[in-house]
Order: structure tokens, then C-alpha cells, then sequence
């Protein structure tokens, strides 16, 4: 008997498939507003998985932002505030699917919301610099004389002066030595920023307008023998019992003044004007000279 044995070559195929797996994930980061950021997604599987990047609640900015050809990261220029939040690397492939996320926080430097402004008070008196600034992180406030290295922060207080959690700072019982330049300074790991202001202390007259003279006397002739009156009046004095008696208007005849009183012929009204009395043949030969109104407060 014989026996044929016929062999047939057998031939395997061997299909592998592989689900997305992270090589690399993305990271958190921090930059400084204006500078660039990279996050890197590095993905194995088979087939190879495709990435697509997504921003969680918002979109990736348009011409700032691109994805690497070599090894598709996201890569965003010139970033923003606006930039600010959770990014997603997600691969796929016919297996299955995998995603990771990093997030984004930009650096603000510091800028003022409440700049404050030069102040003119009298002594004793109460002022207050209002001083606020944000930023990202938001920056620390505090205070400087100009020409002193102290440093005065928030909720303290130095001498008669104060520092406001909010950031102001305020100075009680104002001297003339504290009259000059104070310096409110905003800092943070992004910047700083400072203003300086000045403070003018005066003295309660300085703080008086200057007068003016609202009715001026004009030249007479005058019988002999009779009274004259000049009229005078100015802004700071209206002749009411408030009005305080320096701000009274003044009379002079060649720079002296004219004293008033009991036995003299001249007399100042209550609203400033001169009244001279007496014989006027004496008063013409003593008066023929300039007599002038002055408007002032000493």
C-alpha cells in the first residue's frame, strides 16, 4: 500500500491593534502676559492616533495659535489674559480614545484702578491719597515719603498716618512737616507700578481767597464844611458780625493809615466806607493828598 502525503505551506497573519497611549502629557503653565507658551502632547498607538486640541469653555485664539507638525503640540504666541484657562490634548484612533488637559494662567503686570491725585489741606486737617490697583496675581500696595525708607503697608499705621486695606493712605492732624511728595507703589512677580503725589500743607489764612475791591472810592469836591463819605467795599469783608475784623478793608493817605476812633475825624462805616468829618479848611489843607482803600486780610 502506498501512501502520498501532500504538504500545504500554511500562512499566518497577525493583526495588532493598539489603543492611543500618552508618551508625553501636557503640563500646567504659567507665563508672563505678551510671551509664548508650549504644550506638549506625545502619543503612541496603532494606528496612528490623530490629536486635536480643544480650549474647555472657550476657543484656541486664531493666528496666535498653531500645532507643531513634529510633534503636535500646541504652541500659542503673544499670549493674552483673554488666554487664560484649561486646555484639552485628546488622541484617537480606532480603538479607542484618551485625553489630557493642562491649564493656562497669565501674569497680569500691575495697573492702577484708583490713581491718586495731589491734595492741598490746612494744619490739623484730615487728608486721605486713595491708591488701588489689580493685576494678575494681584499686587501688594503700600506707601513711601519720598526721602524716608520706610515702607508703609496696608491695615498699619505710622505716627499720624494710616494705610487702609484698600490701599489709601490717610494722615491725621496734618503738621507743616509733613508737607511733600508720597509715593503709592503696586508690586507682583508680573511688575510694579508707583505714582507720586504731592502734599500741600498751608496755614487756615493761606486757605482764604484773595480779595477784591467790589466798590472803589472815586475823587470829590466839596463844599467847606461839610462831611465826605468814600464808599469801599470788598469780596472778604461784607461788614456782618462773621466777618472777622482783619478782613476789613483798610484806608491809607500817603501809605499811613487812618486810625479811627473817638476825637478823630475819620471813621470807617460798617461796609468799609471813610467818612471824614470836622472843619474843612483844616481837612483841605491836611487831606489834599492821595487817600487809598486797601483790600486785604492779615
Amino acid at each position: 500500500m502506498i501512501y502520498y502525503i501532500s504538504a500545504f505551506p500554511i500562512f499566518s497573519y497577525h493583526f495588532s491593534t493598539v489603543k492611543p497611549y500618552f508618551v508625553a502629557e501636557p503640563d500646567d503653565a504659567t507665563v508672563l502676559e505678551g510671551h509664548r507658551v508650549q504644550f506638549q502632547c506625545a502619543v503612541g498607538g496603532d494606528p496612528a492616533p490623530q490629536i486635536l486640541w480643544t480650549k474647555q469653555n472657550g476657543d484656541i485664539p486664531v493666528g496666535r495659535a498653531e500645532i507643531s507638525e513634529e510633534d503636535r503640540s500646541l504652541i500659542i504666541r503673544n499670549v493674552t489674559a483673554d488666554d487664560h484657562g484649561q486646555y484639552i490634548c485628546e488622541a484617537r484612533n480606532s480603538v479607542g480614545v484618551i485625553s489630557a488637559r493642562a491649564s493656562l494662567v497669565v501674569n497680569t503686570p500691575p495697573v492702577f484702578i484708583v490713581r491718586p491725585q495731589d491734595q492741598k489741606v490746612t494744619v490739623n486737617g484730615v487728608v486721605t491719597f486713595k491708591c488701588s490697583a489689580g493685576g494678575s496675581p494681584l499686587p501688594s500696595v503700600f506707601w513711601t515719603r519720598e526721602g524716608s525708607q520706610t515702607l508703609m503697608f496696608p491695615n498699619n499705621s505710622y505716627g499720624n498716618m494710616h494705610v487702609s486695606g484698600q490701599g489709601s493712605l490717610q494722615i491725621r492732624g496734618v503738621q507743616r512737616e509733613d508737607d511733600g511728595y508720597f509715593v503709592c507703589s503696586a508690586l507682583s512677580v508680573a511688575g510694579s507700578v508707583t505714582s507720586r503725589v504731592y502734599l500741600q500743607v498751608t496755614s487756615p489764612i493761606d486757605s482764604i481767597p484773595s480779595p477784591l475791591l467790589l466798590q472803589v472810592p472815586s475823587n470829590q469836591s466839596l463844599p467847606s464844611g461839610t462831611k465826605a463819605t468814600l464808599p469801599c467795599r470788598s469780596s472778604s469783608f461784607g461788614g456782618s458780625l462773621y466777618d472777622p475784623p482783619s478782613s476789613a478793608p483798610r484806608w491809607q493817605r500817603d501809605g499811613i493809615n487812618l486810625l479811627t476812633g473817638a476825637g478823630k475825624r475819620f471813621k470807617i462805616l460798617s461796609g468799609g466806607s471813610l467818612r471824614i468829618d470836622g472843619e474843612w479848611d483844616e481837612v483841605v489843607i491836611n487831606h489834599s493828598n492821595k487817600i487809598i482803600c486797601i483790600a486785604g486780610v492779615s
